[in-house]
């Protein structure tokens, strides 16, 4: 990662390790498609009724944009495009970018200091989204409330193989731990999928 451009955590013939509620699964990836910054990745949270001075919008569901079919990941990267801060939780209102005590959030001032969003990096593993706690801190009522979403979507193959019409996949195999999974001697990328709790 790093403060540099998006680039695909895998290609396709590399294997991801995919760390979801302390469970470690092992796919490949059999092909891979771009996701680029445009108007239908672009969630609109007020669903147009706009945001007031001060107001919340607490627990957006990205998933009318963002869920994915089975056995796929996806890798995004998100941007604000009004003046609102952002809270991520993914999944199961598990709090992103935060410590034992803070959440930190972002806003359309973080292209500031991060012009490439690196800092916004997530993945998702099916249905399994982000959620979404938005505040205006304004003085003022915004018209809109939006987020743009871009990445990368991975369609994986496990130990059938990969499902034509998008059904389950079991994956090559599973792991109790990062050390086992390391002493199988696969190669991998690993890769979060699930929130971890504080």
């Amino acid at each position: 990662m790093g403060y540099e451009p998006i680039k695909p955590i895998a290609d396709p013939g590399e294997n991801l390790l995919l760390v979801d509620n302390a469970r470690y699964h092992l796919y490949q990836v059999a092909y891979r498609e771009t996701i680029p910054p445009s108007h239908p990745f672009v969630a609109e949270a007020s669903a147009g009724a706009g945001l007031a001075a001060g107001g919340r919008i607490q627990a957006f569901n990205t998933n009318t944009i963002l869920d994915l079919s089975e056995a796929q990941v996806g890798q995004f990267r998100a941007y604000v495009l009004d003046d609102v801060h952002v809270r991520m939780n993914q999944p199961g209102a598990t709090a992103r970018h935060s410590t034992g005590q803070l959440i930190a959030t972002f806003n359309p001032f973080s292209k500031l200091q991060d012009p490439y969003d690196a800092m916004t990096e997530f993945f998702s593993f099916e249905d399994q989204r982000p959620i979404l706690d938005i505040t205006n801190p304004t003085g003022y009522a915004l018209v809109q409330v939006r987020v743009a979403f871009y990445g990368f979507r991975f369609v994986l193959a496990g130990k059938e193989g990969i499902s034509s019409l998008g059904g389950k996949v079991a994956p090559i195999e599973t792991f109790e731990n990062i050390k086992a999974a390391r002493e199988s001697g696969a190669k991998f990328a690993v890769v979060g999928v699930g929130g971890w709790p504080r």
